[in-house]
Protein backbone atom coordinates (compact mmCIF):
# COMPACT_ATOMS: atom_id res chain seq x y z
CA UNK A 1 0.00 0.00 0.00
CA UNK A 2 1.23 3.45 -0.83
CA UNK A 3 -0.14 6.61 0.73
CA UNK A 4 -0.17 9.87 -1.13
CA UNK A 5 -1.68 12.87 0.64
CA UNK A 6 -3.27 10.75 3.34
CA UNK A 7 -5.10 8.34 1.03
CA UNK A 8 -4.22 4.66 1.04
CA UNK A 9 -4.22 3.03 -2.37
CA UNK A 10 -2.64 0.16 -4.22
CA UNK A 11 -0.07 1.18 -6.76
CA UNK A 12 0.96 -0.41 -10.01
CA UNK A 13 3.04 0.97 -12.83
CA UNK A 14 5.28 -0.42 -15.53
CA UNK A 15 7.37 2.72 -15.86
CA UNK A 16 8.02 3.40 -12.16
CA UNK A 17 9.61 1.46 -9.36
CA UNK A 18 9.22 1.72 -5.60
CA UNK A 19 12.67 2.32 -4.10
CA UNK A 20 13.71 2.28 -0.46
CA UNK A 21 16.67 4.49 0.32
CA UNK A 22 18.19 3.88 3.73
CA UNK A 23 21.38 3.86 5.71
CA UNK A 24 23.09 1.16 7.68
CA UNK A 25 26.16 1.01 9.86
CA UNK A 26 26.57 -2.63 8.86
CA UNK A 27 29.56 -3.47 6.70
CA UNK A 28 27.39 -5.62 4.43
CA UNK A 29 24.30 -4.04 2.86
CA UNK A 30 22.74 -7.44 2.13
CA UNK A 31 22.75 -8.28 5.85
CA UNK A 32 20.66 -5.17 6.53
CA UNK A 33 18.34 -5.93 3.62
CA UNK A 34 17.72 -9.44 4.98
CA UNK A 35 16.94 -8.00 8.43
CA UNK A 36 14.47 -5.59 6.89
CA UNK A 37 12.93 -8.31 4.73
CA UNK A 38 12.51 -10.65 7.72
CA UNK A 39 10.92 -7.92 9.85
CA UNK A 40 8.61 -6.40 7.26
CA UNK A 41 7.86 -9.61 5.34
CA UNK A 42 8.37 -7.90 1.98
CA UNK A 43 10.81 -9.20 -0.62
CA UNK A 44 13.47 -6.65 -1.53
CA UNK A 45 16.09 -6.47 -4.24
CA UNK A 46 19.22 -4.39 -3.85
CA UNK A 47 19.12 -1.98 -6.79
CA UNK A 48 22.83 -1.95 -7.45
CA UNK A 49 24.12 0.15 -10.35
CA UNK A 50 24.43 -3.06 -12.38
CA UNK A 51 20.79 -3.97 -11.76
CA UNK A 52 19.66 -0.41 -12.41
CA UNK A 53 21.43 -0.53 -15.76
CA UNK A 54 19.67 -3.81 -16.68
CA UNK A 55 16.29 -2.52 -15.51
CA UNK A 56 16.78 0.73 -17.41
CA UNK A 57 17.84 -1.10 -20.59
CA UNK A 58 14.91 -3.49 -20.24
CA UNK A 59 12.42 -0.63 -19.94
CA UNK A 60 13.97 1.15 -22.93
CA UNK A 61 13.97 -2.01 -25.05
CA UNK A 62 10.31 -2.75 -24.32
CA UNK A 63 9.40 0.78 -25.41
CA UNK A 64 11.52 0.39 -28.52
CA UNK A 65 9.88 -2.95 -29.32
CA UNK A 66 6.48 -1.32 -29.19
CA UNK A 67 7.66 1.14 -31.83
CA UNK A 68 9.73 -1.27 -33.92
CA UNK A 69 7.44 -1.28 -36.92
CA UNK A 70 7.25 2.49 -36.97
CA UNK A 71 10.97 3.11 -36.67
CA UNK A 72 12.44 -0.23 -37.77
CA UNK A 73 15.19 0.15 -35.18
CA UNK A 74 15.91 -0.94 -31.64
CA UNK A 75 18.86 1.42 -31.38
CA UNK A 76 17.92 4.10 -28.89
CA UNK A 77 21.46 5.25 -28.08
CA UNK A 78 20.58 8.88 -27.45
CA UNK A 79 18.50 7.89 -24.39
CA UNK A 80 21.04 5.53 -22.84
CA UNK A 81 22.73 6.70 -19.66
CA UNK A 82 26.46 7.20 -19.78
CA UNK A 83 28.48 4.66 -17.84
CA UNK A 84 29.86 6.86 -15.12
CA UNK A 85 32.48 5.73 -12.63
CA UNK A 86 30.95 5.86 -9.17
CA UNK A 87 33.28 7.02 -6.41
CA UNK A 88 31.55 5.61 -3.33
CA UNK A 89 29.87 2.43 -4.59
CA UNK A 90 31.35 -0.89 -3.51
CA UNK A 91 29.99 -4.38 -2.85
CA UNK A 92 26.28 -3.56 -3.05
CA UNK A 93 26.22 -0.18 -1.33
CA UNK A 94 27.42 3.39 -1.24
CA UNK A 95 29.97 4.06 1.47
CA UNK A 96 31.35 7.09 3.27
CA UNK A 97 34.22 7.33 5.72
CA UNK A 98 32.06 9.23 8.23
CA UNK A 99 34.77 11.81 8.86
CA UNK A 100 33.95 15.47 9.19
CA UNK A 101 30.45 16.97 9.24
CA UNK A 102 29.12 14.45 6.72
CA UNK A 103 27.56 11.90 9.08
CA UNK A 104 25.64 8.91 7.81
CA UNK A 105 22.36 10.33 9.15
CA UNK A 106 23.00 13.69 7.47
CA UNK A 107 23.74 12.02 4.13
CA UNK A 108 20.55 9.97 4.35
CA UNK A 109 18.52 13.04 5.36
CA UNK A 110 19.91 15.05 2.43
CA UNK A 111 19.01 12.30 -0.04
CA UNK A 112 15.52 11.86 1.43
CA UNK A 113 14.74 15.59 1.37
CA UNK A 114 15.78 15.89 -2.27
CA UNK A 115 13.78 12.82 -3.30
CA UNK A 116 10.69 13.95 -1.36
CA UNK A 117 10.96 17.29 -3.12
CA UNK A 118 11.27 15.64 -6.52
CA UNK A 119 8.93 12.63 -6.21
CA UNK A 120 6.80 13.31 -3.14
CA UNK A 121 6.69 11.26 0.02
CA UNK A 122 5.56 7.71 -0.64
CA UNK A 123 4.41 6.32 2.68
CA UNK A 124 4.26 2.54 2.69
CA UNK A 125 1.80 1.04 5.14
CA UNK A 126 3.51 -2.08 6.46
CA UNK A 127 1.39 -5.11 7.29
CA UNK A 128 4.54 -7.13 8.01
CA UNK A 129 5.51 -4.93 10.96
CA UNK A 130 1.91 -4.52 12.09
CA UNK A 131 -0.92 -6.79 10.85
CA UNK A 132 -3.33 -3.85 11.30
CA UNK A 133 -1.25 -1.78 8.88
CA UNK A 134 -0.71 1.15 11.24
CA UNK A 135 3.07 1.18 10.78
CA UNK A 136 4.32 3.49 8.04
CA UNK A 137 7.70 3.47 6.36
CA UNK A 138 8.63 6.80 4.81
CA UNK A 139 11.96 5.96 3.16
CA UNK A 140 10.22 4.85 -0.03
CA UNK A 141 10.07 6.71 -3.31
CA UNK A 142 8.17 6.11 -6.55
CA UNK A 143 10.87 6.71 -9.11
CA UNK A 144 10.48 6.59 -12.89
CA UNK A 145 12.71 3.77 -14.14
CA UNK A 146 14.23 6.10 -16.70
CA UNK A 147 15.52 8.29 -13.82
CA UNK A 148 17.23 5.49 -11.88
CA UNK A 149 20.68 6.11 -13.43
CA UNK A 150 20.40 9.77 -12.39
CA UNK A 151 19.36 8.71 -8.87
CA UNK A 152 22.38 6.39 -8.57
CA UNK A 153 24.74 9.21 -9.60
CA UNK A 154 23.05 11.64 -7.18
CA UNK A 155 23.47 9.24 -4.24
CA UNK A 156 27.12 8.77 -5.18
CA UNK A 157 27.69 12.54 -5.28
CA UNK A 158 26.11 13.05 -1.86
CA UNK A 159 28.11 10.18 -0.32
CA UNK A 160 31.35 11.44 -1.87
CA UNK A 161 30.89 14.91 -0.39
CA UNK A 162 30.62 16.56 -3.81
CA UNK A 163 27.41 18.32 -2.79
CA UNK A 164 26.97 21.00 -0.17
CA UNK A 165 24.85 19.34 2.53
CA UNK A 166 24.06 22.65 4.23
CA UNK A 167 21.10 23.28 1.91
Amino acid sequence: MVSTRGKKRHWSSNNQILCKIGMTARSNVNTRLLEWQNTCKHPVINLTPERVHLLYESSQNSKALAKIFGKLSLNNAKNRPANVKLQTYNNGGFYTDGKGPQTLARIENTIHKQLWKRYGQGLVWCYGCDPEGHTRHKEWFRVPIKELPLLIRYIDRVCSGNLDLAH
